[in-house]
């Protein structure tokens, strides 16, 4: 890995991480890079930086966390749409029995037709109604394997910090004792 530590031009830590580490695809690190990534934290980077890297990651995962208000929405929003495509399945079937009870009667092609497009109605909303619910499904899986992502990397920068600012106390009382002596 390179000594450089350049990470001003980066607006999140998490991007600055995923590149300096290679870290591709959703996120998840390998129990052997996590220890080589939070030594190689320690080694290049100052007490300043790791600080400013923390800051950064902190408040992503405070993003993360705030985000979890939406559940309640969707909760929301999802509850109303069953809601409102069970009444309109009950209003076909009332309608269908409507049709039954007339089928003695002159029949005409525009009930016919009525029917018909109520089906290709509820059809397309089936069909619109299952992708909605599969990308939202997809988003939650990378919503959750992302804030699982961040929430490690956070732990990785904070471990890395202390023992950060534990080497530097223990080299201060080292230059102090040459002071000294």
């Amino acid at each position: 890995m390179s000594k450089k530590t350049q990470y001003d031009h980066y607006l999140k830590a998490s991007t600055y991480l995923r590149e300096r580490y290679n870290i591709f695809g959703i996120g998840s690190v390998s129990i052997g890079k996590i220890g080589s990534i939070q030594k190689d934290l320690i080694k290049y980077h100052s007490l300043d930086g790791l600080k400013s890297i923390r800051i950064s990651i902190t408040a992503q995962l405070e993003q993360y966390k705030q985000a979890n208000i939406l559940m309640p929405i969707l909760v929301f929003i999802f509850t109303v749409v069953f809601t409102l495509r069970y009444y309109s399945y009950t209003a076909r079937r009332e309608y269908e029995k409507m049709l039954d009870e007339m089928s003695g009667m002159d029949e005409s092609d525009t009930q016919f037709e009525a029917v018909n497009a109520i089906d290709n109605f509820l059809f397309t909303n089936n069909i619109l109604l299952f992708v909605i619910v599969i990308l939202m499904i997809g988003g939650f899986l990378l919503y959750f394997q992302r804030y699982a992502w961040i929430s490690l990397m956070k732990s990785i920068v904070d471990d890395a910090l202390a023992e950060r600012e534990k080497k530097d106390k223990e080299n201060e009382k080292k230059v102090g004792a040459l002071f000294i002596a």
